[in-house]
């Protein structure tokens, strides 16, 4: 889920850190050369040290911020993308995420123009798609573009209130609490430091950084670590949004039961379980259930059949297999798989088409044929104006 996004985060600030290290042993390559080589000469000198490190400094944190920023912003809008998925019916959505869409949506009916921000999409499809979705009509669409309207910068709150419009709660500390992000936090920054305050210190240096004039510059070691905290916390961000698509999709039975743990020997990261007709292999990530509610995901680590070590089980309905997991279970949780829904929804209605002009429909006729009746109004102030049914 969120693969591609998660592997082109993974490889930006793989190349990000890896740039600003080789710049920085150029720099200071340059100036303990007494000639410059050839090819360099061009420049008329070696360039002044601090005012290549104010450059790479501004460079290097805007760009950091474009790379933290796009991925929020599309991990939204894949997760709106999703929605119709999860939620049949548009009056089936949480309050907050109707409620922002209606207004996201009379925001960009504002700002709309052929050069501006939402310069693509077509007015005439927003209100059709809204209307459609409020009538019930499926399949049903979200325009992404209606939870992104208010585009500050990323701090911790502002995340929060993006997501909570979209039915994910509690962003703050669930963030704060995910394990990877606690460790690097205590190791980079020392036990006093919070998530809040990092990224609120990351914010403010790279708004100064595109606004304001520089003065001191941050190290490629400083620099790393802020790339390897919003790695880190997007990373976490993507998690919490999977296990909200895992816990609907739960709700709405999408899932096959492979077993019941019978004993959670290990402090509980091996299941003895006794098992469906199911086949297993090494890495599978399996669901961890209670009462048929989503508790948490865990991976395959290793899997015992008969005190055995195997790659893979092919085990027979009531078989107990060992399985060794990555996160904890306990004695009464069901294991389980996510399966596909029997009839998969159709894909969402495309917001626009460019190269679709499209025939006027009944909606356009009536909406000509109102425009004309409110021009002759501006002459007979008591005519009738015909809004169609």
């Amino acid at each position: 889920m969120f693969l591609s996004l998660k592997e082109r985060l993974r490889k930006d600030v793989y190349a990000i850190k890896h740039i600003t290290a080789f710049t920085d042993r150029a720099r200071r390559w340059l100036s303990t050369l007494v000639e410059l080589p050839e090819i360099l000469e061009p420049l008329g000198g070696s360039p002044q040290t601090k005012e290549w490190q104010v450059y790479d400094h501004c460079a290097a944190l805007t760009r950091l911020y474009a790379i933290y920023a796009t991925f929020i912003e599309e991990l939204a809008s894949e997760y709106v993308e999703l929605i119709p998925t999860l939620y049949q019916g548009y009056r089936e959505l949480p309050e907050s995420m109707r409620s922002q869409h209606r207004i996201g949506i009379a925001q960009i009916l504002l700002k709309l123009n052929d050069t501006g921000t939402y310069g693509t999409l077509d007015e005439r499809r927003i209100v059709e798609h809204l209307a459609a979705g409020i009538a019930g009509n499926r399949p049903y669409s979200l325009l992404s573009d209606a939870f992104l309207v208010d585009r500050q910068n990323y701090r911790l709150d502002v995340l929060a209130g993006i997501f909570t419009s979209l039915g994910i709660t509690k962003i703050g500390a669930r963030l704060n609490r995910n394990i990877k992000i606690k460790s690097f936090l205590q190791e980079k920054y020392g036990e006093s430091s919070t998530l809040d305050a990092e990224l609120a210190g990351f914010v403010r240096r790279r708004n100064e950084a595109a606004h304001s004039q520089i003065e001191d510059t941050i190290g490629v070691d400083d620099f790393h670590s802020l790339a390897d905290l919003i790695e880190n916390l997007c990373a976490g961000l993507a998690e919490i949004v999977e296990e909200e698509v895992i816990r609907r999709r739960v709700a709405l039975t999408q899932f096959s039961d492979c077993g019941s743990v019978e004993e959670a020997p290990y402090k509980g990261f091996v299941a003895v379980a006794r098992m469906r007709a199911v086949s297993l292999k090494l890495g599978d990530e399996l669901l961890i259930l209670q009462n048929a509610e989503f508790v948490n995901r865990a991976s395959i680590e290793s899997l015992r059949l008969e005190d055995v070590e195997v790659d893979h089980v092919d085990a027979a309905e009531g078989q107990e297999v060992g399985i060794r997991l990555s996160a904890r279970c306990r004695q009464g949780n069901t294991l389980a798989r996510l399966i596909e829904p029997a009839c998969p929804p159709e894909p969402q209605m495309p917001m626009f088409d460019s190269n679709d002009p499209a025939e006027p429909d009944s909606f356009e006729v009536e909406l000509a044929q109102a425009a004309e009746e409110l021009l002759e109004s501006e002459t007979d102030p008591e005519a009738p104006l015909n809004l169609g049914k």
